[in-house]
């Protein structure tokens, strides 16, 4: 049973400082209905991300990649 329908999830900043290809820099990420978010993907590796509020997440960089990722929170996790 869905006690509420999904609220689409609306990415507007990705931010962070600098990292490494060790990981460990912390991203937040700021948008609307993200209070919802359980999972944020860096390329194909599922990480869970620490909700701050409906409008910003936090989640670490994963080791082993530098540059840019592609980035996606999921709403539905099972």
């Amino acid at each position: 049973m869905i006690d509420r329908p999904f609220t689409v999830v609306a990415i507007g900043i990705v931010a962070t400082a600098t990292g490494s290809a060790a990981g460990g820099a912390m991203v937040t990420i700021t948008g609307t209905a993200l209070d919802g978010v359980c999972a944020v993907y860096f390329a194909s590796t599922r990480y869970r991300p620490q909700v701050v509020s409906a409008t910003e997440l936090r989640v670490k960089t994963p080791a082993g990649q530098t540059g840019s990722v592609k980035r996606r929170p999921r709403r539905r996790c099972r």
